[in-house]
Order: structure tokens, then C-alpha cells, then sequence
């Protein structure tokens, strides 16, 4: 697990609720503080589609999908008081990049890979983790998704302070 702290918030916020960049992330979570507070889960409902079936696999919505709603909840002229996302790869995300570290784990071995966003006191950081369905003391796994996302940060100029 690291954690970023984010050193250019305003760019960075941007790039979350107005750009794409993010947008293949799955939302496990979210918290907002502003005026109200309100939390957002991120699971499917699937009961609420006429189609469940041509659903993605992934119990989890987009946060493309979801970050539309989620901008017009922070956007005004006042920040908000405290904000919270658990973003996660894909199904299909995670057994991709397993593959492309060679670490010798099963996706199904793999509960999820996570970048948890949070913003409060005025400081917005981020941290990777980990969570496993087995018992493992090898941190290979957990140190390469460390790598991937100081990577993803380094690629799109999103300055950080670990």
C-alpha cells in the first residue's frame, strides 16, 4: 500500500470528475460531504434493469458511469467538506494485468485492486491496496500495483508528493 498526496488538486479533480481518465475504474464506494452528506454505493441494482442480462459481468458500475452525478454533487462555488471514492479494476482489468506481471497468482485468488480517493482538511490523497480471497507473505503482487499506479500518476503529469 502507498499513499500519494496530491500536490496539484485542482488539475487532479478535474481530470476525476470532468475527464476520462478514470473512467474505466469500477465504483465500490463513495462519500460526499458538501451541504448534505451522501454516499453513493456503487454496486449494480439489478433488479431496477428491464435487461439484467446484458449487464456487465462486474457487480460494480463504471465510474463513468457514475461520475456525471458524483460532479454535479461537488460542483459550486464552495469545495466540499470531505469526499471519499474506492475505485477498483475491472474483473477483466485484474486478470490482465496479473498476466502482464507474470506473478504466478489466479485472478480468482484476487478479491481487488484499489485506489481509494479521499479529500478532507484540504488534502487530497490517494492510496493503492490490495485484498486477497488467500493467505500470502509474498508483497510482489502488492508492490507491482504500487508501481502500476505511481506509473498511471507519473503518464498523465499528476503531481504527488508519497
Amino acid at each position: 500500500m502507498r499513499s500519494f498526496t496530491i500536490k496539484d488538486q485542482k488539475k487532479f479533480t478535474e481530470l476525476l470528475f470532468t475527464g476520462t481518465l478514470f473512467d474505466s475504474f469500477l465504483l465500490c464506494e463513495a462519500d460526499f460531504k458538501t451541504s448534505h452528506t451522501l454516499h453513493i454505493d456503487g454496486r449494480i441494482c439489478r433488479e431496477y434493469f428491464d435487461r439484467p442480462e446484458d449487464l456487465p459481468q462486474d457487480s460494480y458500475s463504471t465510474w463513468k458511469s457514475v461520475r456525471p452525478v458524483s460532479f454535479q454533487i461537488i460542483k459550486g462555488k464552495r469545495l466540499p467538506v470531505y469526499f471519499k471514492l474506492v475505485l477498483a479494476l475491472s474483473r477483466e482489468n485484474l486478470a490482465k494485468t496479473l498476466r502482464a506481471s507474470s506473478i504466478s497468482m489466479n485472478p480468482e485468488d484476487v478479491e481487488g485492486m484499489y485506489l481509494n480517493i479521499h479529500y478532507k482538511d484540504g488534502i487530497l490523497f490517494c492510496t493503492s491496496g490490495i485484498a486477497l480471497n488467500i493467505f500470502s507473505m509474498d508483497r510482489t503482487l502488492p508492490d507491482y500495483w504500487d508501481k502500476l499506479i505511481t506509473r498511471f500518476f507519473d503518464q498523465n503529469n499528476i503531481n504527488y508528493e508519497l
